[in-house]
């Protein structure tokens, strides 16, 4: 069932990208946006990991092919986040573009690891936990650290704290 609705959501998200290809550059570009663009790819990971033998046999050459293809597209958008806070100077500092949907791409990160050790690849998993270790500790420093007079969260954006506990946990389970 969780394949079926994965299925349907991308071939609808397919059918934006053709038909309204500016809101989608759009989403790309804002800074919140872009962190709902790991949801996929960190769906179609855990599915991958708890599929049946039959879907996907574990240890196989389709096995690490998909994991590539799943990958992939959480690197570089790990590399256009974490470049737009490096490159872009002072408009895109972390502290005025940090908020707690970033930790979306730190939990990809700690799903990729996980998927990467149960595949026998602990370099790939040492990495990917690293990085989303590093990337956790600047985020949760930033988002507590934020002065009283900052911006504060948005009100739409108050059921994303949830990720404060999500986060830990997915990092307990990498």
């Amino acid at each position: 069932f969780a394949l079926v609705v994965l299925i349907t959501l991308s071939i609808l998200y397919a059918l934006r990208c053709l038909h309204h290809f500016d809101k989608v550059k759009d989403e790309f570009v804002h800074h919140i946006g872009v962190n709902y663009l790991f949801a996929p790819w960190m769906s179609c990971l855990l599915l991958l990991q708890t599929s049946p033998v039959l879907v996907v046999p574990s240890g196989t050459f389709y096995q690490q092919i998909t994991w590539w293809m799943l990958v992939v597209p959480i690197i570089m958008l790990d590399i256009k986040l974490y470049g737009q806070w490096f490159i872009k100077g002072k408009l895109r500092v972390l502290a005025k573009v940090a908020n707690p949907a970033s930790q979306l791409s730190v939990i990809a990160n700690f799903i990729a690891a996980k998927a990467s050790f149960f595949m026998g690849w602990s370099e790939m998993a040492l990495c990917f936990f690293a990085m989303g270790v590093a990337h956790y500790l600047v985020l949760f420093v930033t988002l507590y650290q934020r002065h009283p007079g900052s911006n504060g969260v948005s009100p739409k954006l108050k059921p994303v704290f949830a990720l404060f506990v999500a986060t830990p946990n997915m990092a307990s389970l990498a």
